[in-house]
């Protein structure tokens, strides 16, 4: 054997596993690449396809809700002179305070295309009827889709957009007949597209770069490249999850958003229980109130529920006024309030404050109406780490409170 046949042996022994190595990292970072891809493409549908099925029934949920509350308002109303233009106006006021963003905004039409409501002031009091884009009068399309479903029905249409150009919409209309008017919310059809494109571009460019690093370094040594495929991996699995968690945060806040109670403009208790169990994944310690009002039903029987619905409105803007943004109220049910105070630590002060609140009087058409109240506490983490055992616990505390007397608060001492 020559020096030049040594010399290609020792190429050849050194080459072949370098090649087999290389060869092996191809393959398994083409297969991993492919796979990759098929299940992220694959997630992506599912994730897509939910999503917007949610951000469906959120726009309904936003239209179902403003629907009750402009029916309360023409209730309240419908008997004095100019119901519907004094409804009107208070429907302006109160969908101004709604907290959606732009993407989410509720408009209001008449039959014939007056702008009732909308998030551009501009267009207020203005005629939309022939308003065009691509050819179709989508304001006419809305308002005769919805007079055709009473129950309501998603339409899809070239809607304008605050932020720029009109954009495809799909929104939910739904008529209210007493005034004449069509209640709609939509959905950019672009919004969520976009945003899992440029996610899925962001993952490739990174998958990308990983990949060159890991052939880079599989030349050298099939240990540091079988570690840095493990360590791939794993970084891939955490961005995934990531990911992941990102969609179900946003599935979540939608879910959340504007579930009050119809009478007092408090949250309902779906809405209550849903922010509590946020609560306890923080593991934040805080305190649940069980409030029930003394006397409250004895003015539902004596002067009727009128009467009735004013006095919890006005328990309502007192106990709001008192608590802070970090804190939550809601009606439970009849005259129960359920109150989830965050800074446990001054919580005595907060519950005398609520007691002297609660007994001021209340003075509706020139007479004055007293109740009280029973409150009932339990602490979380200190008396259960279940929502639904806190809440039983200081019903049972509100019970103790009534039979020593009412006007008073009493601890749960399970």
């Amino acid at each position: 054997m020559n020096i030049n046949s040594s010399k290609n042996i020792t190429k050849f022994i050194i080459t072949l596993p370098i090649l087999g190595i290389l060869i092996t990292s191809i393959i398994i970072i083409l297969t991993i690449i492919f796979t990759i891809n098929e299940d992220f493409n694959t997630e992506k549908e599912k994730i897509t396809q939910h999503f917007m099925r949610n951000l469906k029934n959120t726009t309904k949920q936003r239209v179902e809700l403003t629907y009750e509350i402009i029916d309360a308002l023409y209730k309240d109303n419908e008997h004095s002179k100019n119901a519907k233009q004094k409804t009107i106006k208070i429907i302006q006021k109160v969908l101004d305070k709604m907290r959606w963003n732009k993407k989410g905004y509720i408009f209001v039409f008449d039959y014939y295309g007056n702008v009732i409501y909308h998030i551009n002031k501009n267009f207020i009091n203005t005629n939309r009827w022939n308003i065009k884009r691509n050819g179709t009068k989508v304001v006419q399309k809305i308002i005769k889709t919805a007079l055709k479903n009473p129950n309501g029905a998603y339409v899809e249409y070239l809607a304008y957009n605050p932020e720029g150009k009109p954009l495809d919409k799909v929104s939910f209309v739904k008529i209210y007949k007493p005034l004449n008017i069509v209640i709609g919310n939509g959905v950019y059809l672009d919004y969520l597209d976009t945003k899992l494109i440029q996610k899925q571009k962001e993952q490739t460019k990174l998958l990308y770069m990983i990949i060159i690093k890991l052939i880079l370094i599989s030349l050298s040594i099939s240990i540091i490249m079988m570690l840095i495929m493990y360590l791939f991996s794993r970084g891939l699995k955490n961005m995934v999850n990531r990911y992941n968690q990102d969609l179900i945060q946003e599935r979540r806040k939608l879910f959340l958003k504007a579930n009050f109670d119809n009478l007092t403009g408090v949250h309902n208790r779906t809405h209550f229980l849903l922010e509590v169990n946020s609560y306890i994944y923080s593991s934040k310690k805080f305190a649940i109130l069980f409030l029930d009002l003394d006397g409250f039903k004895n003015i539902n029987d004596t002067v009727g529920h009128n009467i009735g619905d004013e006095v919890l409105k006005t328990i309502a803007q007192r106990l709001k006024k008192i608590i802070t943004d970090n804190d939550i109220i809601s009606r439970f049910g009849g005259d129960e309030f359920l109150i989830l105070i965050n800074n446990h630590n001054n919580i005595e002060d907060i519950l005398d404050k609520i007691l002297s609140e609660i007994k001021k009087p209340i003075i509706i058409d020139n007479k004055e109406y007293k109740v009280s109240a029973s409150i009932g506490v339990s602490i979380y983490p200190d008396n259960s780490t279940d929502i639904n055992e806190l809440i039983k616990q200081a019903d049972i505390a509100m019970y103790e409170a009534k039979k020593s007397g009412k006007d008073k608060y009493i601890f749960y001492k399970g």
